[in-house]
């Protein structure tokens, strides 16, 4: 149930979780690919000792979030390709980085960005949206499940319930949104709605508060949000998975530990840490302490791991 940044620090951890209890995967950034033979080894050994295959995820999004430059080519943002109405290259940038993701022995990419932006003040998403038009977003977006998916890489739309109404950036500070239910639905969840119908695999949720569908909690730990919304509403059964939980939006509200406890709670399937060891180091062990004390809802941990052994079995 957690995806863990790997660093060369925290090897030896992640070695004896995957021994012990089996690991959900890692997330992938340029310093792992100094050594691709190295990085080959040990994403090979970790599965050894997991017992199953290893998620090994980037995000690999095109324009300014490109993860691999260098290792991969490189391609204009999203923006380009729906302002352009280039689905053609779209396809291309798919097709290319599926293929280059699949020879570094990544299978999974934190794409396609599924959120309309209809803040003209949104600089975060103001590139990595295809824009303002939610059908369109959906057709871009549906576009790049379907290629990505025919080439053997799993996908996962992002990020809901939505971050195109926002203003604020949650790698820094939360995010809020405080427009209707009614605008969520007609417009920002479309795209999610269409990436559900073609199969989407993975839904990663966002830090943000959308105060007229949770005022008191974030996405990221609203069980209105997660389970009313995205599996309710939408119907989606794939595996959610959460944003970084050491982005700013989360990390000083709540120590590591009760970070993953109030998101596991709100109904994800998986919790992302991508960097800080010791965070990460924490926040598995009072996991672990939680079932123990009962804290976590076994019959729920069982419905998320019958999830995400689905998904695995796509690798």
């Amino acid at each position: 149930m957690f995806i863990f940044g790997l660093e060369m620090d925290n090897y030896d951890f992640l070695l004896k979780t995957a021994k012990s209890y089996g690991l959900g995967g890692v997330i992938i950034f340029p310093r792992n690919l100094a050594s691709l033979e190295e990085f080959n080894a040990q994403i090979d050994t970790l599965e050894d000792q997991s017992g199953t295959p290893l998620i090994v995820a980037v995000d690999q999004e095109g324009g300014e979030v490109n993860r691999l430059e260098g290792e991969i080519p490189s391609f204009p943002s999203m923006s380009h390709f729906s302002r352009n109405q280039d689905k053609h290259g779209l396809r291309q940038f798919a097709r290319t980085t599926a293929k280059h993701l699949k020879k570094l022995g990544i299978n999974t990419n934190f794409a396609p960005v599924c959120d309309v932006l209809t803040n003209p003040a949104n600089k975060l998403m103001a590139s990595r949206s295809f824009g303002s038009n939610p059908e369109l977003v959906a057709d871009y977006a549906c576009l790049l499940i379907e290629e990505f998916s025919s080439l053997g890489i799993v996908t996962s739309a992002k990020h809901f319930p939505g971050l195109g109404s926002a203003s604020l950036d949650p790698h820094i500070c939360t995010a809020t949104s405080g427009i209707s239910r009614n605008e969520f639905e007609r417009i920002h969840w479309l795209p999610f709605a269409r990436a559900v119908e073609a199969d989407v695999p993975m839904v990663m949720t966002t830090h943000v508060v959308a105060t007229e569908l949770d005022s008191g909690s974030m996405a990221t730990f609203s069980s209105a949000v997660v389970r009313d919304c995205l599996r309710t509403r939408l119907g989606f059964e794939g595996v959610v998975i959460t944003d970084d939980l050491c982005m700013g939006a989360v990390a000083g509200d709540f120590n590591p530990g009760e970070r993953a406890l109030k998101a596991l709670a709100a109904g994800h399937d998986m919790v992302m840490y991508c960097h800080n060891p010791e965070d990460q180091k924490n926040a598995f062990s009072e996991v672990i302490n939680s079932l123990d004390t009962g804290r976590i809802d076994q019959t729920r941990t069982s419905e998320s791991l019958k999830r995400i052994a689905r998904l695995k079995g796509r690798l």
